[in-house]
């Protein structure tokens, strides 16, 4: 899952996870409890083994990984994310 932290109409850090769908709200609680801003989920990607896909999506952004899993919102890594990342359900 692809989730920005942010002040609502800014862009902030992404962070970057693999998580099976039955844990996504309690990782979103997590990150917003730890977070002055508001935790979003920009996108989701169906895995199979969603670590490894995470972990391989990081390897290719690590030129801009800040830490823990968090990147910054550079404009490839966001236009990764509207390619292949399924809308967050609302």
């Amino acid at each position: 899952m692809f989730v920005q932290v942010a002040p609502p109409g800014l862009t902030g850090p992404i962070w970057i996870s693999g998580v099976r769908g039955s844990k996504i709200s309690d990782e979103l609680i997590e990150i917003s409890s730890r977070n002055p801003f508001p935790a979003y989920l920009i996108g989701l990607l169906e895995s199979a083994v969603p670590h490894e896909h995470a972990h391989a999506i990081g390897k290719q952004f690590e030129q801009v990984h800040m830490h823990d899993g968090w990147f910054e919102p550079v404009p490839e890594l966001l236009d990764l994310i509207q390619r292949i990342g399924q809308s967050a359900i609302i």
